[in-house]
């Protein structure tokens, strides 16, 4: 068990991709061999390096809970309060992830200056983890599977409302030279430049991404 300050910096200058649990995340390949935070239930999918987690166990409906009790990250699992007694008893390795709230968008993303907290005002688990991987040190950061396309609370109705917020999170982490780019050209989070890292199958183009 490890505190949020101790993990900091822990892939510096390394490329991390978020992912999320939206269509994209199925056409993302598997031997890329990037760095990986995956959130929520993306035990479905693949196993990633770092698990996060922000939610109350209790907002996760049918089997959902189960696919994440089940997930065994490679690195690391980020948990706040709410999830640290599920696996307190068993010994699993986490690291114990404080949610600071915070009141302005000239505040976000980042974490407070102790490093202790991640800073949130009600953002989306994805939005999050973003701001967690640039806190482990990376230099740039790709978006798959946060479409907003399907998803029951963040979508498609509150798209306006995240681009906004990812807009913010793009021009933060530019201002200390990290860049953040949507690896997914079907994502409604059009306001984080869509980039082709070749990860994904099939053949994606720059051309291919309206702006």
């Amino acid at each position: 068990m490890k505190s949020l300050a101790d993990v900091r910096g822990l892939h510096a200058g390394k490329r991390i991709i978020v992912c999320g649990l939206g269509p994209s995340i199925t056409q993302l390949k598997e031997d890329h061999g990037l760095i990986t935070i995956g959130v929520n239930d993306i035990g479905r999918h693949f196993t990633p390096d770092h698990h996060f987690l922000q939610d109350r166990p209790d907002s996760f409906k049918d089997d959902r809970l189960d696919v994440i009790l089940a997930t065994k990250p490679k690195r690391h699992r980020y948990v706040s309060s709410a999830f640290e007694h599920l696996w307190k008893p068993h010994f699993d390795s986490f690291v114990r992830c404080g949610l600071h709230p915070i009141s302005s968008y000239e505040r976000l993303p980042g974490w407070d200056h102790g490093g202790q907290y991640l800073l949130h005002e009600g953002a989306g688990t994805p939005f999050v983890a973003t701001s967690l991987a640039a806190f482990l040190g990376a230099s740039e950061i790709g978006l798959v599977g946060v479409d907003m396309v399907d998803h029951p609370r963040l979508g498609p109705g509150n798209v306006p409302y995240w681009n906004l917020r990812f807009f913010k999170m793009v021009e933060w982490l530019a201002e200390r030279d990290i860049n953040l780019v949507n690896l997914s050209p079907t994502s409604a989070i059009d306001r984080v430049p869509f980039a082709d890292w070749g990860l994904l199958h099939g053949q994606l183009r720059e051309s291919s991404r309206t702006a």
